[in-house]
């Protein structure tokens, strides 16, 4: 199963979506909102509920 992270950090262009990661490199809290609803349902698949 793979991650939507690419799907979750880039934008339709392709470049980093500066909203979740406005230095290029850490995310902001929306960020680690968005990174924390993509990694949910493999965490959830590999540790139960």
């Amino acid at each position: 199963m793979a991650l939507p992270l690419k799907e979750t950090f880039l934008g339709k262009d392709g470049m980093l979506r500066k909203d979740l990661v406005p230095d290029a490199l850490h995310t902001n809290v929306e960020g680690y909102r968005e990174w924390a609803k993509a990694m949910e349902p493999r965490l959830t698949e590999l540790l139960g509920k």
